[in-house]
Parts: C-alpha cells; structure tokens; sequence
C-alpha cells in the first residue's frame, strides 16, 4: 500500500505543482490538469471519471439527501469561506464555536463584523487548552454534552472538526439545538473518509451526518464536501506534511470529479452527491426548525 500511494504522489504531485504555478486560484479549474490526473494509472489501475458509469447506491443518495446536495458547481468547500458567506455582516449577533480550541475562530467572525458577540466551550482534556487557570478570554470549559448557556442564546452555532471527537454527538446536538434561536445557524464542518486522528472517535457518511442532525430539530440545508478523502489520506500518510500543500488546495479527486461541464442540474447534483460519497471532510449548514 505505501509504495501504491508513493506512486500516487510520484505521478499526481508534478502535475498538481504546474497547475498551481500557473494559477494559485483554488476556485479556477484547468481542464488540462484534471484530464492529466484523470489518466494515472497505478499497477494498472486507472483513476477514472464517472462519466459512464451511474453507480445505483449513489443515485438513490441523491433523491435520500435531496436539496440538501447544492445544485451549483464547486471544488471543495471551506466552513471558513461558508462564514464568511452566511454570518451576518450586521447587528451584534452571539455566536458559539463548539470545540473552539484557544479561540483561533474570534478573529475569523471579528474580521466579518467586528460587533460580534463570540464565545467558545472547549473540554478540559483537549489538547487546545494547556493552561485550565489561564482560559482565552470567551472561552468556558464544559463537559462535553452540557452547554453552559441559556435557551435561545446564540444565533450561530459553528463547530469546525470536532464531532469526530465527541463522545455522545446526538446529546451535544440536542444541547446546539436548545442554545440556538429559533431559525437559527449551525454550520461548520467535521469528518467523513478521514483516518484516525487526535482521539477521533467517529466518521460520518453524508446520509448519516444528515439522519443524525435532522433527527434532533434542525434542517440540513446544504453539504458540502471538503478536502477528499485520497487527499487527506496522503496528508496523514505524508512524513512531510508541507509536501502535501498542492493536494489541499487542489483536492484532487474533487477536481476528476468536476469532469466536463454538466449541462443539467441533475447531472451537478449527482456530481456533487460524488464528491460527498469520497469526501474526507463535510461541510454543512443546518438551520434549527
């Protein structure tokens, strides 16, 4: 398997490095590349499109996640470029990052609207917090299910890769779900085809992620795969994590599966559906009911 994946490297990396020399926009595509990527072949095997080929299991994903599959062409989606999208550039709206570390995210929503009112809970365990005595400001240290703020307090709720880290989610979300207003944002993103990492405990699958999060009163409004899954693998799989730069700003196989131009919102959707399938993070966006 590792020399598989060094091959892998070995072929895609040149490819992906001239693609980046030529235009550093995540957001540009050059057909070019992603015909050359496309083609690899490793022991045989190559990395084919979908063009063809409709798997059934994915196509009746499609109809499971419904609208909540984007109907618009994108690469790999960020939860940083998703704030920045939805939060409100208004007002003093509360916002609560679950699992917020030492608070890296108060800048992020400070820069979209410097009257945001932030706060952050954190566990004590996590390996974020090196100091209990000597918290960031904002910050509270909970429990792990137990929010330590009123009923309808925030109007966002933003948890960036953590719920593969939580111990009980469907309580923690009962508690997101209570926290927030009615109609009410919570967004972020978390892990789906990622390997083991920091005490990771779960992996979700697009129509999981989506059971889960409706179930416990919200509507899954839109997901969105982040970095793919052969990506992030190579990323852990790396001794030299800076080699692997060019494969998260490219993701390749959601680049493959951009494939030619699709004509018809069915044919997006199910291009986007592909991208959830072999997505290494999800990005989402739920609305409290």
């Amino acid at each position: 398997m590792r020399q598989a994946l060094a091959k892998l490297v070995q072929k895609t990396k040149p490819i992906i490095d001239q693609k980046w020399a030529k235009d550093s926009h995540a957001d540009e595509q050059d057909p070019t590349s992603v015909d050359q990527i496309a083609a690899v072949e490793i022991n045989g095997i190559k990395l084919s499109r979908f063009d063809d080929y409709v798997n059934p299991a994915y196509k009746s994903l499609v109809r499971l996640l419904g609208d909540s599959v984007p109907s618009e062409r994108y690469e790999a989606m960020n939860p940083n470029f998703l704030a920045n999208e939805i939060f409100s550039k208004t007002g003093t709206p509360r916002v609560l990052d679950i699992g917020c570390g030492s608070g890296r995210s108060k800048g992020m929503f400070n820069e979209i609207n410097n009257e945001t009112k932030w706060s952050g809970i954190e566990i004590k365990e996590s390996y974020n917090i090196s100091d209990l005595q000597n918290l960031p400001e904002g910050v509270s240290i909970y429990d792990g299910v137990n929010i330590p703020f009123d009923d309808s307090y925030f109007d966002y709720c933003y948890s960036k890769q953590v719920f593969e880290h939580v111990r009980y989610p469907e309580l923690l979300l009962n508690e997101i779900n209570r926290v927030l207003k009615p109609g009410g944002i919570f967004f972020g993103s978390l892990s789906g085809g990622e390997p083991y990492h920091w005490h990771s405990l779960f992996n979700f699958t697009p129509l999981g992620w989506k059971t889960v999060v409706e179930d416990h009163g919200f509507t899954l409004e839109k997901l969105y795969s982040g970095i793919d899954a052969l990506s992030l693998l190579l990323h852990h799989w790396s001794v030299n994590r800076k080699d692997m730069g060019p494969y998260f700003r490219n993701s390749i196989l959601n680049s493959v599966l951009n494939g030619e131009p699709a004509k018809t919102t069915p044919g997006i959707r199910y291009e986007n559906t592909l991208k959830l399938v072999f997505a290494g993070h999800l990005v989402f966006l739920a609305t409290k009911k």
